[in-house]
């Protein structure tokens, strides 16, 4: 297939470029021409696959809402075609539903609510049930979103201090204040699930402590939300903070509920979530 033959950009009298993303516009919108991908025939060849691919990995502007936009176009038009139509929606389906890019899952949950949900007839109900399910977890927490609150218990830096010699006060589960995460007064505030029994926690929060060291005077706040609420989970986790002399942030967990699991979509940890003054969403991990 013939490329796009892109031309000069634009310029004034004195030779100066006017637009600097006119030719990045013209081969976007240029990309498809002598290129007919809602064609049924041209899905059959081995161009086409790498062709639709370019273009939602390498043309269109990698952030989830432009990616939105322009699948939205591409899945549009090629409803026609059922063939075709399947084939692209299960296509950047799998491919959103894998990616590890952050901000991605909101193109997953785009394309799940918007088009999968209601389209793909071909896949059985259990499935289907389990892909609402999927999505009604994820929403809450997608970039750009309000972090849901949620009502913790936060244990002080003198507890930890005073557990690491006394065996009782370290496995009393009833210790503690409560404590709303949009209570916290922070210009930002990293949310961090964890548990000390995980390969990846114990690396990842002493590591998480070194950058708070930097930052707090900037006016950033970790709260780490310890997510085993056993009392042989507390002990681990008392033995833990204070090994790593982790309690100048805000420590807290949720001993009575484990409601946060879903909130959150805590199912594997560690889960980072970077909140601005306002409690929105601005990056996880």
């Amino acid at each position: 297939m013939k490329e796009v033959d892109v031309p000069e950009p634009p310029k004034d009298a004195t030779g100066k470029i006017t637009d600097s993303t006119f030719q990045y516009n013209y081969y976007k919108s240029h990309y498809f021409d002598n290129f007919d991908y809602t064609s049924s025939a041209l899905l059959r060849t081995p161009i086409y696959e790498k062709k639709v691919k370019d273009f939602v990995e390498k043309v269109i502007p990698q952030i989830p809402d432009s990616i939105n936009k322009e699948l939205d176009i591409l899945l549009d038009r090629t409803k026609p075609n059922e063939e075709v139509f399947r084939y692209l929606l299960v296509t950047f389906f799998n491919h959103f539903a894998q990616s590890q890019i952050m901000g991605f899952d909101a193109v997953f949950v785009h394309l799940s609510e918007k088009y999968y949900i209601p389209y793909a007839s071909w896949v059985d109900k259990d499935y289907m049930d389990k892909l609402k399910k999927e999505i009604a977890k994820r929403k809450p927490t997608l970039i750009g979103n309000i972090a849901p609150n949620l009502k913790l218990v936060n244990i002080k830096n003198d507890h930890f201090i005073a557990a690491k010699s006394d065996t009782a006060l370290k496995s009393n589960p009833y210790i503690g204040d409560y404590l709303n995460i949009h209570d916290i007064k922070a210009k930002f505030t990293v949310l961090a699930f964890w548990e000390a029994d995980c390969g990846h926690c114990k690396k990842a929060l002493p590591d998480l402590h070194k950058v708070f060291e930097d930052l707090k005077d900037q006016g950033v706040q970790v709260l780490a939300i310890h997510t085993i609420s056993s009392v042989e989970g507390k002990r681990k986790w008392i033995d833990f903070v204070n090994e790593h002399s982790l309690n100048d942030w805000i420590n807290a967990w949720s001993p009575y509920s484990l409601d946060f699991r879903d909130i959150y979509d805590v199912y594997t940890t560690p889960v980072i979530l970077v909140l601005d003054a306002n409690k929105k969403i601005i990056a996880k991990r």
